[in-house]
């Protein structure tokens, strides 16, 4: 059996109509298949898939518009709860806690873990 390949390839929209419809085709038809396939694009082995980047990159501005905006509202949302004032203090040991700066969250990922998944780990103070 031998090895295929794709190529993408353009040819005219009367050369496709004549073979989809399966008619026989003429010497020049023939020979402009032959040209298409000479300037044709091969698509290498293992490609991943072929997109329009131009309706892509739309798709990402218009998501990145929508996400900077839901950014702009949440940072908002975010100071509020930031600098709200502590009613009651947080039942944690940060003093003693590796991701503590100075005894308090160090508003780090590794704190973030702390706080909400119970991953305290005791600081080496050596």
């Amino acid at each position: 059996m031998s090895k295929t390949v794709k190529v993408v390839m353009q040819i005219s929209e009367k050369l496709l109509e004549y073979i989809n419809k399966g008619k026989d085709l003429s010497d020049e038809q023939n020979d402009e298949i032959a040209v298409a396939i000479a300037n044709g694009t091969v698509l290498p082995k293992g490609h991943g898939r072929l997109i329009d980047a131009d309706v892509a990159t739309k798709s990402i501005d218009a998501f990145h518009d929508s996400f900077v905006r839901e950014c702009d509202m949440l940072s908002g949302k975010f100071s509020i709860v930031c600098t709200a004032p502590t009613v009651i203090a947080a039942d944690r040991n940060c003093q003693t806690c590796e991701n503590a700066k100075d005894g308090k969250c160090a508003g780090t990922e590794e704190c973030h873990q702390c706080m909400w998944e119970s991953q305290y780990k005791e600081a080496d103070n050596g």
